[in-house]
């Protein structure tokens, strides 16, 4: 190899070794330097995406303070759980679907095209004023985002 190289011209050896930095130079690029770049944004972007999870949790960490300072008091009403739900849901901007009292403490209602942040506002009202809890919960997710349908059996208790 040595001698095919030292027969060739002068022109010819400097255009090959300019050719064999120019591919060592493009293979290290390629090789190495360019995946550091790639690395460094991703690293960046999920920096970026952990530090807006972190500033959601405290600010929903702050509310659930909130909401336990307040403490568990339900409100009394002579409504009966149905009316309740319904009127609650209304107010809430959501639309009862289908409501069905299983007996007397226990409704199941269903949601179609809800607002998730809505549904789970909601919860927490007939949580917080009426103590009416979520025995089971089934949601399913639509492809509009912020959307789902929603079977949820509630139960007050006594």
């Amino acid at each position: 190899m040595k001698e095919w190289f030292d027969g060739l011209e002068s022109r010819e050896r400097i255009t090959l070794l300019g050719g064999g930095i120019f591919l060592g130079l493009v293979l290290l690029w390629v090789l190495l330097i360019s995946p550091l770049y790639v690395s460094a944004g991703a690293r960046s972007d999920q920096l970026e995406n952990a530090r807006q999870s972190v500033l959601r949790a405290r600010q929903l960490s702050a509310e659930i303070d909130m909401l336990q300072s307040q403490g568990n008091r339900p409100v009394a009403s002579n409504e009966t759980m149905l009316i309740t739900l319904e009127r609650t849901a209304r107010e809430s901007g959501l639309q009862v679907n289908q409501s069905r009292p299983i007996d007397a403490s226990t409704v199941r209602v269903r949601f179609e095209s809800a607002s998730f942040d809505k549904l789970v506002q909601w919860m927490g009202v007939l949580e917080q004023r009426y103590s009416i809890q979520i025995e089971i919960a089934s949601l399913d997710r639509l492809d509009i985002p912020g959307l789902v349908d929603a079977q949820l059996t509630l139960k007050r208790p006594g």
